[in-house]
């Protein structure tokens, strides 16, 4: 079973059977539940019973779009940076912007000498900093109470400290080696998969990360845990880089405590507005905070004369404030150097702000509002790393505050969304491109998922400005509430909704999409399909005849509505086709709540409050009515089977299927519980519900699926899933093919795929992995490169091929011998001068010397230079450079290279202001056995003295096979 998420499986379903049965609530955990089955002309009734211990159901993570809210942390040379994700730490390579390793409960090591450390953590991950002693550690600490040690190269876990109490924030300093500051808060709690760190208080300790005793104990005690202080809730806690002070952000107060005495415990310094973010200065004693209001404010108040006699009376400090943001800032971060504060909020505006004059500049429309940001160091250059509400990445340049790439995943953020709880969700798969069509951050806008490439793209539907708001009240956007594919891939229909105060004045527009091989183009556009009121279902007719398509929509004004393709002759030539209403279906009195099709689309059914009509698609005809007493109201109804035998109605409580041959009720199933979906299977004899069982604790929201046959109400199968789906359907194969799985979006906003037949795998975003320090490493551009531009024999193929070819020369044991050098740990393995010979020796082989033609000929002098109409063809180097004559070279270059004077122009061979005797800064015995001064024509008398005082020598010739020579070409003689 492959499975991923914040809670185990097996732990989740444990504390909910505990929980229900403390409280005396059997029904509500999965244990056995009476179910009542009628049938017309039966004079019994039949009951059933659901298993007690429901079945966990395998399921994979598809997409995992948690945002984290603290800033990612960057590895020491800044070519890997750590996201946190719930409960694991996926690990980002900056070069290619994937994701090579994940740390979580499956990252842990195996060695039978390390003591047991437990599994990773349970519950979600609130900080992750590096280890200041060791730059390839990290630590991470969780809600669960456990500080957890990481050797992130090779993904295991080395250790695991218990602290006891849930841990909201934690740093460490080089200064207090073996030690870390963590925030403890009083409560904690949970509301539909968000966190909230309640009303009560935050308690800062110094732990010590060393075992309290040398035992096998899963999760042993810190050898040594000291109070520091109590504050409010705890919004950010932060030490300077000096290591001096200890700073937390709580509530409208700014805590300050000097680390060499800690049991002073803090100072407080009021701000007029609630603190949202804190930062730290690089070089200076001062940070930086930004509040609700959008103001920043730098704090000149780490001073060493502060008393802590008055430590319980509140303080104000000298502060300097900068404020353009409309709305709360949600983090700030300064340079490298110092000179400048980053700055960003809802407005999703990157601000860098010039800490000496206050001037601003500005990185807009960003896309999403910015959450974190973080600097990335690497060398001399710079970038600002900002992270999105939405889950994305993007790379600032520090230079030309352009965005220099991008790091997007599947954008469901429930903060950009704006759905409440009881709004559909737009949900549907594209067969013939094997994608999903999802919902993305913004509500105008759907977005397009392959599960197995991961590829991904956005449509937007409603075009809106993207603009934050101004005042407290929240901007009413388009929101895209149905989905809707033919089944021959070739159209796609939306409803998108913008609802208004005044019900007139609401907007609906039902759009129809055309697949153009591509991309999704818009082919029609209908105002108000229903007038003013909303649509509550849609769906394309499941014939897959392309000239036959026929869509359905059921609106609020009682109608049901079927919309067809007409074709017209533009311009002689072309035909274009649009839709248009075919039908309309409509009850005296009754609103309809759903319809659907029949397999063959020759039947519509519609229900209508406690009855379900069946009309003939093509004529509208009624054919039949079905009254379903055992339901308050009708809220689903599905066609069961391949043949559309059965027909499967379900409201909140009860769920009835009826057999159409026979006229007669099936079965009538009831649960205590909330029906939250019902699916019938497109080619099986298969009907399944979802409910809901009632849980008092949020954190242990559940789900059950309940799978039925068309013979009996008892459930062929009961599975649990710890989550709640918010839209679901089939999962269908590589081969377009509905299989016993399903896929949906849950709650929390995870795209989930369950069932044991799913045709999708984790991808390495949920694997451990150890990082290969050779790959994810951006290229870096030489001085050299800056000014002239890469070379054009750099990362050749022909090299590339070369270096196969000397490979596979290789014999497999010389291969093994040489790879195994590299198969210990790096403080274990050999200085790489000892073994680099040896090594380089096994991968390459010498050269075969040239047997042909010599290579320079000899020419007229007098003769001008041809070029022929042969191909060019340039000679490949076949001589071994010797090591004495490297060394000659570099002795050369030595001796004359490195003392060259910065003098003037040089006119006459001789530098300006240098004595003759030493002409370019090399003596006169070194010119004439070294280099030649070629004599000039527009040079004068003053040159001619010069070149009879400083003869020319003669040049030696140079080694033929050392310079690439042009065959087929005859040179120019040079100017003596």
């Amino acid at each position: 079973m492959s499975s991923a998420g914040p809670l185990n499986c097996e732990d989740l379903a444990s504390r909910v059977r505990a929980k229900a049965k403390e409280k005396g609530k059997g029904n509500a955990t999965g244990s056995r539940k009476t179910t009542l089955v009628h049938a017309r002309g039966a004079s019994s009734s039949i009951h059933s019973s659901v298993e007690e211990d429901p079945a966990e159901w395998p399921w994979v993570t598809l997409a995992d779009v948690s945002v984290g809210s603290r800033p990612v942390v960057f590895t020491s040379d800044g070519n890997y940076f750590f996201s946190i994700v719930g409960s694991s730490v996926r690990i980002y390579s900056v070069a290619s912007g994937k994701v090579v390793s994940t740390l979580s409960s499956s990252s842990i090591g195996s060695s039978a000498s390390r003591v047991a450390i437990g599994e990773g953590h349970s519950d979600v991950i609130t900080s992750a900093i590096l280890n200041p002693a060791d730059p390839f550690q990290l630590l991470t600490a969780s809600l669960d109470g456990d500080i957890k040690i990481w050797n992130f190269l090779d993904a295991v876990l080395l250790d695991t400290i218990h602290i006891g109490n849930p841990i909201s924030h934690m740093c460490a300093h080089e200064k207090f080696k073996g030690q870390v500051f963590v925030a403890v808060p009083t409560k904690v709690k949970r509301k539909m998969g968000s966190i909230s760190l309640g009303s009560g208080n935050t308690i800062i300790y110094r732990v010590s990360l060393k075992r309290k005793q040398a035992s096998s104990v899963e999760r042993a005690r810190p050898s040594e845990v000291i109070r520091v202080g109590k504050t409010k809730v705890a919004v950010a806690m932060s030490i300077s880089p000096s290591g001096s002070w200890l700073v937390v952000v709580a509530g409208n107060k700014a805590c300050v405590c000097r680390t060499s005495s800690t049991d002073s415990g803090f100072i407080n310094f009021v701000s007029p507005e609630k603190l949202t973010c804190l930062t730290f200065h690089p070089t200076e004693d001062y940070f930086a905070t930004g509040d609700e209001t959008g103001q920043i404010r730098l704090w000149y108040c780490l001073d060493n004369r502060l008393t802590v006699s008055e430590t319980t009376k509140d303080r104000k400090a000298q502060t300097t404030t900068m404020h353009w943001h409309a709305h709360s800032v949600s983090s700030v971060a300064f340079s490298k150097n110092g000179s400048y504060l980053l700055s960003g909020g809802e407005e999703s505006v990157l601000v860098i702000w010039q800490i000496q004059t206050g001037r601003k500049e500005f990185v807009p429309r960003l896309g999403s509002p910015i959450s974190t940001i973080t600097v990335r160091t690497n060398g001399e250059t710079e970038e600002y790393l900002a992270g999105l509400s939405d889950g994305s990445y993007l790379f600032v340049d520090s230079a030309s505050l352009a965005v220099n790439r991008t790091i997007a995943c599947i954008r469901l953020d429930p903060k950009g969304t704006g759905r409440a709880a009881h709004t559909p969700v737009p949900l549907a798969a594209h067969r013939k491109t094997s994608t999903l069509i999802l919902p993305a951050s913004h509500p105008s806008s759907l977005q397009i998922f392959s599960p197995t490439t991961s590829a991904l793209s956005e449509l937007e539907i409603s075009s809106t400005n993207r603009v934050s708001r101004r005042d407290e009240k929240e901007i009413e956007f388009a929101r895209v509430d149905f989905v809707a594919v033919s089944p021959s891939g070739d159209w796609m229909a939306t409803v998108d909704v913008r609802e208004n105060d005044e019900e007139f004045s609401a907007e609906v527009n039902l759009k129809i999409w055309r697949w153009d091989s591509s991309t999704w183009s818009l082919n029609t556009r209908v105002e108000r399909p229903h007038g003013p009121k909303k649509v509550v279902a849609m769906s394309f007719c499941p014939r897959e005849a392309k000239s036959d398509e026929l869509l359905m929509t059921v609106g609020l004004d009682g109608n049901v509505k079927t919309w067809c393709i007409k074709s017209i002759i533009a311009k002689e030539t072309i035909i274009e086709d649009f839709w248009i209403s075919r039908s309309i279906i409509s009850s005296r009195s009754e609103i309809p709540s759903d319809a659907c099709w029949s397999p063959d689309g020759s039947i519509l059914a519609v229900s209508f409050g406690r009855q379900i009509a069946l009309y003939d698609s093509h004529s509208n005809f009624p054919l039949s009515h079905l009254a379903a007493m055992d339901i308050r109201t009708i809220e689903s109804i599905r066609f069961v089977g391949r043949r559309g035998r059965y027909l499967f109605a379900t409201g909140r409580n009860n769920a009835v299927l009826w057999d159409l041959v026979t006229r007669t009720v099936c079965w009538h199933y009831y649960t205590p519980c909330t029906i939250a979906q019902a699916l019938a299977h497109p080619h099986e004899d298969l009907a399944i519900l979802i409910i809901q069982p009632f849980v008092e604790d949020d954190a242990l929201r559940t789900s059950k699926v309940l799978f039925f046959g068309p013979n009996s109400a008892r459930p062929m199968d009961v599975r649990i899933l710890p989550f709640r789906f918010r839209a679901v359907d089939w999962n269908y194969d590589g081969s377009n093919n509905a299989t016993r799985c399903l896929i949906g979006i849950t709650q929390s906003w995870n795209i989930v795929a369950c069932g044991e037949e799913s045709w999708t795998t984790p991808t390495v975003q949920d694997v451990a992995r150890e990082i290969d320090s050779t790959t994810g490493v951006l290229p870096r551009k030489t001085l050299f490169q800056d000014v002239f531009g890469r070379s054009a024999f750099a990362d050749t193929p022909a090299i590339a091929s070369s270096t196969v070819a000397v490979a596979s020369d290789l014999s497999s044991g010389d291969r093994q011998a040489s790879l195994s050098l590299f198969d210990v740990p790096a403080y274990l393995a050999p200085p790489l001068e000892s073994m680099y010979s040896s090594l380089i020796g096994s991968f390459l082989i010498q050269p075969l010397e040239h047997t042909g033609p010599p290579l320079l000929q000899d020419h007229d002098e007098s003769e001008d230079m041809v070029v022929d109409d042969e191909p060019r063809q340039v000679l490949e180097r076949n001589r071994v450079v010797e090591d004495n004559e490297l060394d000659s070279l570099v002795e050369l270059f030595r001796k004359h290279s490195v003392d060259r004077p910065h003098g003037g122009h040089n006119v006459n061979g001789i530098a300006n202001g240098v004595n003759k005797a030493r002409a370019n800064g090399v003596p006169s015995s070194d010119i004439q056995s070294h280099a030649s001064t070629p004599q000039l024509p527009h040079i004068g008398k003053k040159a001619d003295k010069t070149a009879q005082k400083f003869p020319a020598a003669s040049v030696a010739p140079q080694p033929t096979a050392s310079v690439p020579i042009t065959v087929g070409k005859k040179r120019k003689k040079s100017i003596s």
